[in-house]
């Protein structure tokens, strides 16, 4: 750290690795460590496996947001969701395990994941996880929930929260939702979703979300990733 003054006036931001701030009225000025090289096979492989997971938190953002917003022992919105999927979601392997790893090269050029699907949770808090189904209508591609109604109220189970349903592409990052209906009532919903083109995975998930959304249930997956084959 050190104090600089100039006749231009104080400075604020950063340059590079130098970062310009002002305190107690004296402009200093530091310099941040340039970040380390990634070493050992393990780092990459931790890298491979959070770069995927924050992906797919990238397009699914307004989701998480949703499905996350404080509580069950997980912080609010995307830091919620790489917390919950932190491991066992992701994994990363050699893509060329015979040759050696080279410092220069980023951990996605050496290293390929595969994702969980069944273990990828969207929603994360302390309420009851609600009991619910679903499957793919191979003729149109739609995904239909189905949410069982339940009568009794508990201290993580209430007949106002709502139920969730997600529809995501497996490999595509894409996903919707919609609210399937209460947990008191149940429902049924028909997603007015089709995949993109035959041949793509589709999983769905469901979760419960309080009426104030304020508190919402661990996500379960009801639908393993299924291939759509389009019927004749």
């Amino acid at each position: 750290m050190a104090i600089i003054k100039s006749p231009l006036g104080k400075f604020k931001g950063r340059i590079g690795n130098t970062v310009f701030y002002d305190r107690n009225g004296e402009n200093l000025v530091r310099k941040k460590p340039a970040p380390r090289p990634l070493r050992t096979e393990a780092q990459k492989r931790h890298a491979a496996e959070f770069g995927t997971i924050a992906d797919i938190r990238g397009v699914a953002n307004e989701l998480i947001q949703v499905g996350f917003p404080g509580g069950g022992g997980l912080p609010k919105g995307g830091n919620g969701f790489m917390k919950a999927n932190a491991t066992g979601v992701a994994t990363a392997v050699r893509k060329e395990p015979g040759k050696p790893l080279s410092r220069r090269k980023r951990a996605t050029d050496e290293f390929a994941c595969t994702v969980d699907y069944t273990k990828l949770r969207v929603a994360g808090g302390p309420l009851a996880v609600p009991k619910a189904k679903a499957s793919l209508n191979a003729e149109t591609g739609e995904v239909v929930f189905e949410c069982e109604g339940t009568r009794l109220e508990s201290v993580d189970c209430f007949l106002d929260d709502r139920i969730i349903g997600v529809v995501m592409v497996c490999g595509g990052y894409w996903c919707l939702w919609e609210e399937i209906g209460t947990r008191g009532e149940g429902g049924r919903l028909e997603t007015d979703f089709q995949l993109p083109s035959p041949g793509e995975k589709v999983a769905a998930y469901v979760f419960a979300l309080s009426a104030d959304g304020s508190s919402a249930s661990d996500s379960v997956c009801v639908l393993p990733p299924t291939v759509w084959e389009k019927g004749e």
